[in-house]
């Protein structure tokens, strides 16, 4: 759908007024911070104006910030950095590093010289500029469980954001949250030995196990369901793709309202306008896709939601496979996606599974 880029000012001007007090934030997609190890970062993110790939949230670009005024209290002058941007070693490649880095030396000179040597944006010529735009962020409105529909920062949220009003160049998703603080686990925590505990150090475990199966054999639907249990990536969606306009700005008040009410999973999201696709993308997530009772439970509450979609084809996709980057030609012919149903014009929707999803050799 061709949209002038005037038709996106109002969403641009919501992003950009969106603050600590606003009820959404802003999250900066698959971006970690390289000073907290968070991921992704909410709310306000600074980037290097020197440093070819360093990232820092609020709490810590704070940090640095204070340790220039004590280098320059305690010495007179912050050392210029010997460091190749972008090119710091591990063991000092992380905030929580630079801190014990502060008293490593012994004596103040020392001891800042050293930080300088291991943190090139010490330096005062590294300008650390808040990202104010760019696809790499979603906007995201968090409700407690079943805080309703009529809630009125959902009704705001909606108002504010409406999909088909929402370039990509802007923002990549519009998204809504309804999950407690700190949710119990709906399946258990890996068990001993089963891998880091960090999101994206767990993916980029599951993707070199991966690839080292692929060297030897063609990997299946049941490897890397095995993957996500061993490194706990069960999530998965079911997604849906409205047309551009009308079509999905419906379709999205519905979901998210429907996500409120408690009757979904615990995220929904919908993606901006491309300019390449006529449609959107919007996401079901649920947080076991081996729980089949789950699994089809959602499918269920979509399909009587009364939704009308000229596509009414939905797809069921595990996040792992997205992980071990199976799309549309996936590795060695494996299908992305490992169930798919159809919204019914009337009555219940039929589905069926894709492949082998194989739970019942997947250990539990």
């Amino acid at each position: 759908m061709m949209v002038g880029d005037d038709a996106f000012s109002a969403v641009r001007s919501a992003l950009a007024n969106v603050s600590d007090s606003s009820p959404w934030d802003i999250h900066h997609i698959d971006i970690t911070c390289d000073g907290c190890e968070v991921e992704p970062i909410v709310g306000n993110r600074y980037k290097c104006s020197v440093c070819e790939d360093r990232d820092l949230c609020q709490p810590c670009f704070r940090a640095l910030v204070a340790a220039r005024a004590r280098c320059l209290e305690e010495t007179g002058n912050c050392p210029p950095s010997t460091s190749t941007p972008g090119r710091t070693t591990a063991k000092h490649s992380r905030l929580t590093d630079w801190a014990r880095s502060l008293h490593a030396a012994s004596g103040p000179a020392e001891r800042w010289a050293e930080l300088a040597a291991a943190v090139p944006c010490l330096d005062p010529s590294h300008v650390l500029a808040a990202v104010t735009g760019g696809a790499e962020r979603a906007v995201v409105l968090r409700l407690s469980p079943g805080a309703g529909a009529d809630h009125p920062d959902l009704a705001r949220f909606l108002d504010a954001f409406p999909p088909s009003r929402a370039s990509c160049a802007d923002v990549a998703w519009i998204g809504l949250e309804a999950a407690a603080d700190a949710p119990a686990p709906a399946t258990p925590r890996p068990g001993p030995g089963a891998g880091p505990q960090r999101p994206e150090r767990r993916v980029e475990a599951a993707a070199a196990a991966w690839e080292s199966l692929a060297a030897r054999r063609p990997p299946t639907h049941a490897d890397a369901a095995v993957l996500a249990v061993r490194f706990d990536l069960r999530r998965g969606k079911w997604m849906l793709f409205p047309d551009a306009g009308r079509e999905a700005d419906a379709a999205w008040r519905a979901v998210a309202a429907a996500a409120a009410a408690g009757r979904l999973g615990d995220e929904v999201k919908i993606s901006g306008v491309a300019p390449a696709r006529a449609d959107h993308v919007l996401c079901v997530y649920t947080r076991d896709y081996l729980d089949e009772g789950d699994v089809g439970r959602v499918r269920d509450a979509l399909c009587a939601l009364g939704l009308r979609l000229r596509r009414r084809r939905m797809l069921y996709k595990p996040d792992i496979h997205t992980h071990l980057q199976l799309y549309s030609r996936g590795q060695g012919g494996l299908r992305p996606s490992v169930y798919e149903a159809e919204l019914p014009a009337a009555g219940t929707a039929a589905w069926r599974r894709q492949g082998r999803a194989a739970q019942a050799d997947v250990p539990r």
